[in-house]
């Protein structure tokens, strides 16, 4: 007779951080795919696929959320936050170059 009082203790992850209810990831984009858009397809803390819509012109270091896919307790369900960080390319050829400085020539950067 009495009370049973069980108390969980979560191991942290190597590709989630958690704060509350909600959990951090960071998802790593190349930089055509920062300046035009995306869709990736982001795993969650609970092994379900959703797609996450990168829009066009996303900064390295923006946080992207999406509601109700955090960590789920009695109570509530927090959210995910995506921080993007964009891979620059290197080693480009000549030829390469010479398009990307044409493509700054053009739109002015």
């Amino acid at each position: 007779r009495g009370d049973l009082y069980v108390t969980f203790r979560v191991a942290p992850s190597p590709r989630f951080e958690r704060k509350g209810d909600d959990l951090s990831v960071i998802e790593t984009i190349n930089v055509f795919e920062a300046m035009l858009g995306t869709t990736r397809e982001v795993e969650t803390a609970y092994g379900k696929k959703i797609k996450l819509n990168i829009p066009a012109g996303t900064q390295p270091g923006d946080r992207l959320r999406v509601k109700n896919h955090g960590v789920e307790t009695d109570k509530r369900r927090g959210d995910l936050y995506v921080e993007v960080r964009v891979e620059v390319p290197q080693g480009l050829s000549d030829a390469q170059k010479e398009a990307l400085r044409e493509a700054r020539r053009d739109t002015g950067l």
